[in-house]
């Protein structure tokens, strides 16, 4: 089957990662770009030749050509655009964070089950080929008791002029809601655990931006095993990639996975099991394969890849972790 695409919110994240995607996907084809700067829209369009240019979202919902919206616009927007296209009777992949709050989030599901559209949030580390090699490990027991877990996410992110992701309105928050929620989402799926507790620290160290640059949460999951969550906008990039770096420890072994290029690859992964370290290299393929599992769902009326109740789920720690760090306590999740 292949999916008619139409994206809503044709900035950087759609140009650099979704709109390659598309083209790339064997179950994509990407027929129309939405923007309000109309001459922006038109050269991205021409950039990833794109038949059709809209400058509304309506516009966009009206398209019968269309038969799935990528919503990559501010957060502030996801949950209106979200139950618009739902009502239009098109499919979701919706950026993350997918909502605001929870409760938005909740909206945005009921509105898709309502209309029976299918809805996808795009974390798509999920996909990435190095964290799918560690979830299948933890799961089959290579590293024997999984105990702990470390993840880390930075970029360098100074005040930018217009920049939403650096308006609390419009983004929520800064590194805790855009890298963090990230990281907390990868820990849940590689650990597939869900996390019961939580103690923040939320600070805006360097820059002078209303959200925050500095995260670091910890993390009780319900199966016992301690979580740990470092999320930074104002650390250097390193070897030109963010700084990212995921770690689980168990009784027998233990995983570390990185981006940074080894033997010119897209992903490492540092195994220790059965006594010794071993290496595993990969090739680049995150979305193209979410968007091939989002195309597969629909075809076969299955579940979504990544489903709008784990976005839920996930907002529901970044709540509870901004709780925390304005109480100092530890705040249970939900």
């Amino acid at each position: 089957m292949t999916v008619n695409w139409g994206i809503i919110g044709c900035g950087a994240i759609a140009d650099k990662c979704t709109a390659p995607a598309m083209k790339a996907a064997g179950s994509a084809a990407l027929v129309a770009v939405m923007r309000r700067q109309e001459d922006k829209a038109r050269a991205f369009a021409e950039k990833w030749e794109v038949p059709k240019v809209y400058t509304t979202v309506d516009a966009v919902l009206s398209d019968d050509d269309i038969t799935a919206v990528y919503v990559a616009t501010p957060i502030h927007l996801h949950m209106e655009q979200t139950i618009k296209a739902a009502e239009s009777g098109k499919h979701v992949l919706v950026e993350k964070p997918m909502g605001l709050t929870s409760a938005e989030c909740a909206r945005m599901i009921e509105a898709c089950e309502q209309n029976g559209v299918k809805l996808a949030v795009c974390f798509y580390q999920r996909f990435n080929a190095r964290h799918q090699k560690m979830r299948d490990m933890i799961a089959d027991g290579h590293i024997g008791q999984v105990v702990g877990a470390r993840i880390q996410f930075g970029q360098y992110y100074p005040e930018t002029e217009g920049s939403w992701r650096q308006i609390p309105e419009m983004g929520g928050g800064g590194t805790i809601m855009d890298t963090g929620s990230h990281c907390v989402d990868t820990l849940r799926a590689l650990l597939n655990a869900e996390v019961d507790e939580v103690l923040a620290l939320v600070d805006t160290l360097v820059f002078s931006y209303p959200v925050d640059d500095t995260t670091s949460m910890l993390l009780r999951f319900d199966n016992g095993v301690q979580g740990v969550v470092t999320s930074y906008w104002n650390t250097p990039d390193v070897n030109q990639t963010s700084l990212n770096i995921v770690e689980v420890y168990g009784t027998s072994g233990q995983l570390v996975g990185s981006p940074i290029n080894a033997k010119n690859s897209d992903g490492f992964l540092k195994a220790y099991t059965t006594g010794e370290w071993t290496e595993h290299y990969f090739e680049k393929n995150t979305h193209a394969a979410l968007l091939d599992a989002f195309a597969a769902c629909i075809e076969h009326d299955g579940p979504s890849p990544i489903p709008g109740e784990d976005g839920m789920r996930g907002m529901q720690v970044i709540e509870a972790a901004l709780e925390s760090a304005r109480t100092g306590r530890i705040v249970k999740v939900g």
